[in-house]
């Protein structure tokens, strides 16, 4: 929150509101901002643990079962301070997730060089945290998973959904070319449309759209060992096979807005 200012009226900053949304962001930014409260602070720290650590449990299982697990890097990741400040600043949060069993060390000097050689020297302090995981590359192992459900006898239709209709035996999919599909069962999962889908059997979600913006340079461009997380900035930068993915920007623009990629 203290960040916010700052990298709102930076233009290049990790966060951008289009001024023109803001009147439509409102309600969901103040419904945000008392989900905040304090008096919510521990039992909403409760619910991702618990959340992070059944969907743990559940990807490890799925990768060993579609032979995706050699996919899964687990270097850890390092969180950089480039001040005493900083690193102060810091500490209320550690020792939150230290209250939920997410095990860390802060590290300095070669203890820092030691997982990251080639630092700048403006970086004073950092955060190490084990048991941090990425994976080799998000697009590939999506496309594994897909290909694993297909060899399970799973199908799949591309579509676009227009309505979804509700009645004694399950759901019906009106598609935009006419037809419809009907299930017993139904799993929305559209991402930031969801809350659009989930309307239609009655569920009001209060769903806002969150856009990221990356970039991905060469393999060859830094040699990292592991996700850097540059706090202070806003953004972190991941080894993939594929690249370095630099990722951070986060745009709250709606779903019709073009992307910006300036």
């Amino acid at each position: 929150i203290r960040q916010l200012p700052k990298w709102l009226a930076d233009p290049l900053g990790p966060l951008a509101i289009p001024p023109a949304y803001l009147p439509k962001l409102l309600p969901w930014l103040f419904r945000f901002w008392r989900a905040g409260a304090a008096r919510h602070f521990e039992a909403s720290l409760a619910a991702q643990a618990g959340m992070m650590k059944l969907a743990e449990a559940e990807w490890m299982g799925l990768l060993d079962r579609s032979g995706t697990r050699p996919m899964l890097h687990e270097d850890g990741s390092l969180e950089l301070y480039e001040s005493e400040a900083e690193f102060r600043a810091s500490l209320s949060g550690w020792r939150a997730r230290e209250r939920f069993g997410i095990g860390f060390r802060h590290v300095e000097g070669e203890g820092m060089a030691a997982l990251q050689p080639g630092l700048s020297p403006r970086f004073v302090k950092g955060t190490f945290v084990p048991g941090w995981k990425t994976v080799a590359d998000p697009k590939l192992l999506g496309k594994a998973i897909w290909a694993y459900a297909e060899r399970l006898g799973a199908r799949f239709e591309h579509a676009r959904v227009e309505r979804i209709g509700t009645g004694t035996n399950g759901v019906t999919l009106m598609l935009a070319d006419g037809t419809a599909r009907k299930a017993k069962q139904l799993v929305i999962a559209a991402g930031a449309w969801s809350h659009l889908l989930a309307k239609d059997i009655g569920d009001r979600i209060p769903l806002e759209t969150e856009r990221g913006y990356n970039t991905t340079l060469p393999v060859s461009a830094f040699d990292v060992k592991r996700q850097l997380i540059f706090s202070g900035h806003g953004f972190v930068i991941t080894p993939l096979e594929t690249g370095l993915r630099v990722g951070g920007a986060v745009e709250l623009g709606g779903i019709e807005r073009a992307p910006n990629f300036a």
